[in-house]
């Protein structure tokens, strides 16, 4: 087993069978202090989605359907499965007092409240309409969008760009083993992107 396998199950908290998900980390000093060891709270009752039928993950633009910020559209910058909730930046917020003391009465901070999955909608990133099938890549008129994240050679997140390409350029496709950021730039200039080793190995 490697090392850095065997520091990652050590690392991992031990959840008992009463531990209710929420926001934090699990294992975190926030999670700590909401999810005590002698704490026995009622079990949340939550839908059970299969893999297949979840579609929403963090950076999808999506729309409000439900609540008082319906109609409005968003990045989700987080996404708790366990509990079927997205968060969207700036969205759905709630105002909240940190660092209250008894002499000093504290910062009032936004906080973005969850949402459920049901309460949002895929947005097609081209015409930012709420409609057309759940899919990550999208033919709209005569073009495909390639989605994906370019990230430094360090493997730290960059951006997350979206190369447009017409279908002329795509001709037929056949499977290779480059990476995502290699094909774009091929079907895009017809260059081909040096490889970048993601890990480095002390």
């Amino acid at each position: 087993m490697r090392l850095s396998a065997l520091l990652a199950l050590a690392s991992k908290a031990t959840l008992s069978p009463h531990y209710r998900y929420g926001m934090s980390r699990p294992g975190s000093i926030a999670d700590k202090r909401k999810n005590p060891p002698w704490s026995r709270r009622r079990p949340v009752v939550v839908e059970p989605i299969s893999d297949e039928d979840w579609h929403l993950f963090c950076g999808d633009m999506v729309e409000i359907l439900e609540g008082k910020d319906a109609g409005k559209q968003g990045k989700v910058v987080q996404v708790v499965r366990q509990r079927n909730w997205v968060v969207l930046e700036g969205l759905n917020t709630h105002y909240r007092y940190i660092g209250r003391t008894k002499d000093h009465r504290g910062t009032m901070i936004p906080s973005e409240a969850p949402l459920l999955h049901h309460q949002v909608k895929l947005v097609d990133p081209v015409d930012r309409q709420a409609q057309g099938p759940l899919v990550q890549v999208l033919l709209t008129l005569e073009f495909t969008q390639v989605l994906g994240n370019l990230l430094r050679s360090s493997g730290d997140l960059l951006r997350q760009e979206s190369v447009f390409v017409s279908l002329q350029d795509l001709g037929e496709l056949s499977p290779n083993l480059n990476f995502l950021e290699q094909m774009a730039l091929s079907l895009k200039h017809g260059l081909m992107a040096p490889r970048t080793h993601q890990w480095k190995m002390l």
